[in-house]
């Protein structure tokens, strides 16, 4: 074979333009993504905030005994979600991390 045919040349236009087509989707869908996570973000951001500020207002006691560091335990786990939430997903594997943290928060102290 010396050079392409015109039916591969086709052929191969033809993939080129779905490639094309196909990342131009995922770019959209990674645009997408980075807003759902600055939602999320702020979601874990403002029930950081809410339990900081709980735990700030109970007496040193209370933070030293064990509601207090279970409780602490609680705060510690959102702030990871939340720090987690910072990274801009650059693909579409980047979400699945994020994903996983923020549906595994946890809802109580005790789910720590």
């Amino acid at each position: 074979m010396q050079k392409l045919t015109k039916k591969q040349l086709d052929e191969k236009q033809k993939i080129l333009d779905r490639l094309t087509e196909a990342k131009q989707k995922a770019d959209e869908a990674i645009d997408n993504l980075n807003l759902v996570r600055e939602d999320a973000k702020e979601f874990a951001s403002d029930i950081l905030s809410a339990m900081e500020a709980h735990y700030d207002g109970k007496s040193e006691k209370w933070q030293e005994d064990d509601n207090g560091q279970a409780y602490s335990s609680w705060k510690d786990a959102w702030d990871e979600i939340t720090s987690g939430l910072d990274e801009e997903v650059q693909s579409l594997d980047d979400i699945q991390s994020a994903i996983e943290s923020f549906d595994g928060a946890p809802e109580d102290p005790g789910s720590v």
